[in-house]
């Protein structure tokens, strides 16, 4: 069946094509994007991290609605690293972005405090 848009899950070109397509996506020069397959994250470090947060989560926000892509705001997350992990106020497109304490990303474990004992613990008992 011929495809009218998107790209078929699972197929050869369509990593390729994902990443060619999202190749421009806006970049805060205090930020720094990592993405793997359609799942991206965005940090920062910096004294005005919610700042320079909320800023580059607006222009991605609307860079997504140029592209037609829809971001799934219920699964995004926020949390904040460091002594003490205090509270920040995310948002996109105005709408409050969930802090949590920690998160899995891509099946890493990360903490406020960024310990690596989880990720090794984690790691080993996949084996």
């Amino acid at each position: 069946r011929p495809a009218t848009s998107g790209v078929p899950q699972g197929s050869h070109w369509g990593p390729y094509l994902y990443n060619a397509y999202t190749s421009d996506m806006p970049r805060h020069d205090m930020a720094s994007i990592w993405g793997y397959a359609d799942d991206t994250a965005v940090s920062v470090v910096h004294s005005s991290a919610e700042e320079i947060m909320n800023d580059q989560l607006q222009q991605i926000y609307q860079w997504t609605q140029r592209k037609k892509l829809r971001l799934n705001l219920t699964k995004c997350k926020s949390l904040r690293t460091g002594r003490p992990p205090l509270p920040i106020n995310v948002r996109i497109n105005n709408i409050p972005i969930e802090q949590v304490s920690n998160y899995n990303y891509l099946g890493v474990p990360i903490t406020p405090r960024v310990q690596y004992a989880p990720l090794a613990t984690h790691t080993i008992r996949k084996l």
